[in-house]
């Protein structure tokens, strides 16, 4: 499969900034990407690469995310400079939802996998048992990665059978719905 290029992934990026009404802006630097959700805005790097566009999918995922609810598994605490807020249930939520928005490559998924751990492994991070268990879940390769990525080649596999099938008939001159094929397959390969 050909990697994408950085013009696919700003156009998959862009495409959904404007649907969804988040505005941005470029940022320098890995460490100065960030989000608001109350504003609906990102700063994000230009992504080049998967880690890039990896993570400009987490800063989105902030901003669908909403504002920290401050409430268990949420332990918010504002640090230094009075802007920078950091709870693990938000970062797990948020590379949670930046995995709906995007199907993960293993690149991006071990990139996630960085990420979160690094806040895991920060004393500056409050670490409530329930965040701390979401996040080692979501870091599962297998729960989070693997095992979705099987079930959906399966199922591309299985549909691929029956679309086959179907054609199959219909040069034949049988005719069958997609539903009388699927119950067929499902019959054939128990």
């Amino acid at each position: 499969m050909r990697p994408d290029t950085r013009e696919a992934r700003w156009q998959r990026l862009e495409a959904f900034l404007r649907a969804n009404h988040i505005t941005w802006e470029f940022v320098v630097g890995f460490y100065s990407m960030y989000a608001n959700a109350y504003r609906r805005h990102v700063g994000i790097r230009d992504p080049k690469t998967d880690e890039d566009e990896a993570s400009c999918w987490h800063e989105i995922g902030h901003v669908l995310s909403g504002t920290c609810p401050q409430r268990l598994p949420h332990e918010n605490v504002i640090v230094d400079d009075g802007t920078t807020n950091l709870c693990l249930e938000c970062e797990r939520s948020a590379w949670a939802t930046a995995m709906k928005l995007r199907p993960f490559t293993s690149t991006m998924f071990r990139h996630m996998q960085r990420c979160l751990s690094s806040y895991r492994q920060s004393s500056r991070t409050p670490q409530p048992f329930v965040a701390a268990r979401n996040a080692d879940r979501l870091m599962n390769y297998l729960e989070s990665f693997a095992i979705p990525l099987q079930r959906k080649v399966e199922w591309e596999h299985r549909t691929g059978l029956v679309k086959m099938w179907q054609q199959e008939l219909e040069d034949a001159g049988v005719s069958m719905s997609l539903t009388r094929a699927r119950a067929l397959l499902a019959k054939a390969t128990r």
